[in-house]
């Protein structure tokens, strides 16, 4: 049920989609990605370790994504802006963070530097970005507020942004 829950959520949709997955450790979380990955066109990176390794894995999964190999982006603004780049036409385009958590505690400035992206140029994509993390309150606190128009107590301009969450307990 969660499985298609996720799939119904965000990729009927033409334009940005957001989605925030969260739940407690070990219940399951990264098996649904993973499934969902399995049978649509998505990328994922599961973060967990210093900033710049999470940007050099993230890196290699982008790139390989788009069947393109170069070095590792300079930053994480230089990874956003090359997906936004990248991300043409009528076929959605799904990144997947799992773990995003650790991103944003390695690089606080990620949360904004997607807030920016999405205010400016992910809402006329054909993006779907979905955010999964095991720190519940993190993902209610810091990222869920996306979802009713804020990140990390900011107002977000881009209205609807925000496609659906999923708090999987188990």
């Amino acid at each position: 049920k969660k499985r298609d829950e996720l799939r119904d959520k965000g990729l009927l949709q033409t334009i940005f989609g957001f989605l925030t997955m969260y739940g407690r450790r070990r219940v399951g979380k990264t098996t649904i990605l993973l499934e969902f990955l399995k049978k649509h066109k998505a990328f994922f990176s599961l973060a967990g370790k210093k900033d710049d390794l999470n940007l050099e894995d993230f890196s290699r999964t982008v790139q390989e994504f788009f069947m393109v190999i170069n070095s590792v982006f300079s930053g994480w603004e230089a990874a956003i802006f090359y997906i936004s780049g990248k991300s043409r036409g009528e076929e959605k385009t799904v990144v997947i963070i799992d773990e995003f958590p650790f991103i944003a505690s390695a690089n606080p400035s990620i949360k904004s530097i997607l807030q920016q992206t999405i205010d400016h140029v992910w809402k006329e994509k054909n993006i779907m970005l979905i955010l999964c993390g095991s720190s519940t309150c993190f993902m209610e606190n810091e990222v869920m507020c996306t979802v009713s128009g804020t990140m990390n107590g900011t107002q977000i301009p881009a209205k609807g942004s925000g496609t659906g969450t999923l708090d999987h307990a188990g």
